[in-house]
């Protein structure tokens, strides 16, 4: 099943992509290719067989939360060009 310049144009609208026509029907072709992948893909039997080394569950090394002392809130703000006792000064980028 090929994918139509239809579908790709609602793709790249839902991406809020804006493509022009060539891009389209290159994406097209590239869209197409990797369906058809995946078609070949599925044919694959892959009862029984094992996950690669690496791609099992995920393991997670979590660290206790422990209490360090902080910088000098003085020597952090020393080199800032506007500041308060407190923080650093930026100007306002967004209205």
């Amino acid at each position: 099943m090929e994918i139509t310049k239809e579908e790709v144009a609602r793709v790249a609208q839902l991406s809020r992509l804006i493509w022009s026509e060539g891009a389209l029907d290159e994406m097209r072709g590239e869209l197409s290719s990797i369906l058809e992948y995946m078609r070949t893909l599925e044919q694959l039997e892959t009862e029984g067989a094992e996950a690669p080394v690496g791609e099992s569950a995920p393991i997670h090394v979590v660290r206790d939360d422990t209490v360090c002392p902080s910088y000098d809130r003085g020597a952090l703000l020393v080199n800032a060009a506007v500041r308060n006792e407190e923080s650093i000064i930026v100007p306002k980028t967004v209205e």
